[in-house]
């Protein structure tokens, strides 16, 4: 959910369904994850129930490409039982989704193709 121009909320919630006894039942979770987000930088910090009972910190960084977190914030900083935590990281190389020529009929510039409204401007000066 798009709360603010750069400030974000989102939830999930996951509860196991299990088909037969043969299967691995996954923990129940249920969680708001409120995200600060620019292009180049993004911080969230995910608020979890684990198992509808244990409360859980997390907390992610990301600057650029790299994304380093972990969802038990708590353990890290001493203020829990040690008995688990973990880290993540990720690498993100995105795709271009298509490029826009000035003099090309193709209207493609809008935010998703990655042009600001000040580029749209000059975009459009140019076509006139």
């Amino acid at each position: 959910y798009h709360y603010k121009e750069k400030i974000f909320l989102g939830a999930y919630w996951i509860h196991p369904i299990r088909f037969n006894g043969h299967t691995m039942r996954r923990p129940a979770q249920l969680a708001i994850i409120p995200r600060y987000e620019t292009k180049h930088l993004e911080f969230s910090l995910p608020i979890s129930l684990y198992e509808y009972q244990y409360p859980r910190i997390g907390a992610a960084l990301r600057i650029s490409f790299l994304t380093i977190g972990t969802e038990r914030l708590g353990t890290w900083i001493g203020a829990g039982n040690l008995d688990g935590m973990d880290i993540y990281f990720s690498l993100k190389f995105g795709l271009e989704k298509g490029k826009c020529r000035v003099k090309s009929n193709n209207k493609c510039y809008n935010l998703e193709y990655g042009y600001s409204d000040k580029q749209k401007l000059k975009f459009n000066k140019r076509r006139k």
